[in-house]
């Protein structure tokens, strides 16, 4: 199987940036909001991203965001599409990926969803 040739597999990775970038977007203006000067935006964290559309009042379900933004390490059971990403970036798992791929329709609305809400409302 060629991972790195897969359109849907490029196109998953493509819409995670999408996604992480916005969020550490709104996690910058959430910090500048609430005056926090302790914050770094190298990586996301999903207590802030949840924080910050609490405060901002964007309506995304928790769920979504812990589907989309979770860290850690994954399961075969529960999985994040960030552990999906980073599964397949760092390591090329080929079970992980399969993951991503058979659940891409699913994640891509996920995804889409998210962007949406956030440069819908600003």
């Amino acid at each position: 199987m060629s991972l790195t040739l897969n359109p849907d597999l490029i196109k998953f990775i493509d819409l995670y940036i999408d996604c992480e970038i916005i969020a550490k977007k709104i996690c910058d203006y959430f910090y500048i909001d609430t005056k926090n000067i302790n914050y770094t935006s190298d990586k996301v964290n999903l207590a802030v991203v949840k924080a910050a559309c609490k405060h901002f009042v964007i309506k995304i379900s928790v769920l979504d965001l812990e589907t989309i933004f979770s860290g850690g390490n994954p399961t075969a059971k529960k999985v994040s599409i960030r552990q999906l990403r980073n599964s397949y970036i760092h390591s090329k798992s080929e079970f992980y990926t399969n993951i991503a791929l058979r659940n891409f329709s699913f994640y891509s609305i996920l995804m889409n969803n998210f962007i949406k809400s956030i440069t819908n409302h600003f």
